[in-house]
């Protein structure tokens, strides 16, 4: 999942359950917004969640194994709240509210989950001889992605020598493999 598509899905849940007038993707070098808002850093971390999945589909026209690693992922997003009255209470909004539900059927939607919340952080600063009132908090959001199949070339003709303990050829054959049916000579 890109930070954009992230930051689509995260930006109506916040603007809904907080009630911050206007939400933006974090760009440092993009202006502020007049008055109140918050912003979204959708890929503030990434991680893995759990061991990834590989399964294996065999093509029996082009011969070759296709193999796709499911990754489990758990993406940190920073959001942070700037000006107005009470930012740290807009902040604390977002804790457990995965389990509204228009909150859990969007995720649903998206394919994404609600992991967890951090903390509400006070970085309330000075800001041109003012108090500006600033919070922050990280929503946790787990999802899947699906790496681009790498094809494996399946064996179509091979040799198998048994052999002894003392080193000593018991029984040798060749095999070529037809449509996924193994085929013995020897």
């Amino acid at each position: 999942m890109t930070r954009d598509e992230l930051f689509d899905v995260l930006r109506p849940i916040i603007l809904s359950v907080t009630g911050v007038p206007e939400c933006i993707l974090a760009d440092p070098n993009a202006p502020a917004p007049d008055g109140e808002y918050a912003s979204i850093e959708p890929h503030y971390s990434v991680r893995q969640l759990g061991q990834p999945n590989v399964t294996d589909v065999f093509d029996e026209g082009a011969l070759v194994i296709a193999e796709t690693v499911r990754r489990q992922l758990l993406a940190e997003c920073s959001v942070d709240f700037y000006r107005g009255s009470d930012t740290r209470l807009r902040a604390s909004r977002l804790i457990n509210c995965n389990r509204r539900t228009s909150v859990s059927t969007a995720l649903r939607a998206a394919g994404v989950g609600w992991h967890d919340t951090g903390r509400v952080n006070n970085l309330t600063a000075l800001q041109s001889n003012q108090m500006e009132q600033r919070s922050q908090i990280s929503i946790f959001i787990k999802y899947v992605e699906l790496d681009t199949p790498e094809n494996i070339n399946s064996i179509e003709v091979g040799s198998v020598d048994v052999v002894w303990i003392k080193r000593r050829v018991i029984n040798n054959g060749d095999f070529i493999v037809n449509n996924g049916e193994v085929l013995t000579n020897g």
